[in-house]
């Protein structure tokens, strides 16, 4: 089993270009797998059937595993006994029927009005870099984007005229998004 693994993350290596913490995440998971498996006299993917996965779910859940961790050690698992029947190693595969465990949404923290106004008024307008970090603030104030999604806008990509930004969202989606005039004035005032 521990061979078959080791292909699996080497093909997440070079084929997938998986990040490196993926890859540890992923190694970590499938070695107390395959441990458990072994405990359990299984060698071989072959002999690995629902029940198994279920008692080892069972084990972690009995660990006070977070569901968060136990559904990525179930991502790991399942992922892994896909590429072996991709590779024509099982004929299907046993972690299949497990559905993914579905994790409560958190409500995302907000920064009180307060908070806000006192952030927006920390640069003091003294230097360059004040400017800017004010065009920064009141820019992802005004637009509610992404920092990341701040960091990759051009200024081409700004209508100054329109009030607008097209902005490069997660998985490579345009949207344009409106800018308000008080982010438009402190990136005027920067530039």
């Amino acid at each position: 089993m521990t061979d078959h693994v080791a292909r699996f993350l080497r093909y997440l290596a070079v084929e997938r270009g998986a990040s490196p913490h993926t890859l540890r995440s992923y190694q970590t998971d499938l070695k107390q797998f395959t441990d458990f498996l072994a405990d359990q006299g299984v060698h071989e993917p072959g002999q690995t059937g629902g029940r198994t996965i279920r008692v080892y779910l069972a084990r972690l859940h009995a660990a006070k595993l977070s569901r968060a961790s136990v559904a990525r050690k179930l991502a790991a698992i399942r992922s892994c006994f896909s590429f072996m029947v991709r590779r024509g190693i099982l004929p299907r595969n046993p972690a299949r029927e497990f559905g993914t465990l579905t994790q409560p949404k958190k409500l995302v923290p907000f920064l009180p009005v307060d908070e806000t106004w006192v952030l927006l008024d920390a640069p003091t307008r003294e230097s360059a870099g004040d400017w800017r970090d004010r065009a920064i603030l009141e820019f992802l104030y005004a637009c509610g984007i992404r920092v990341s999604e701040l960091c990759g806008l051009n200024l081409a990509e700004l209508d100054f005229e329109a009030g607008t930004a097209r902005i490069m969202g997660k998985g490579s989606k345009e949207r344009i998004v409106p800018v308000g005039q008080t982010a438009l004035d402190a990136v005027n005032a920067y530039l």
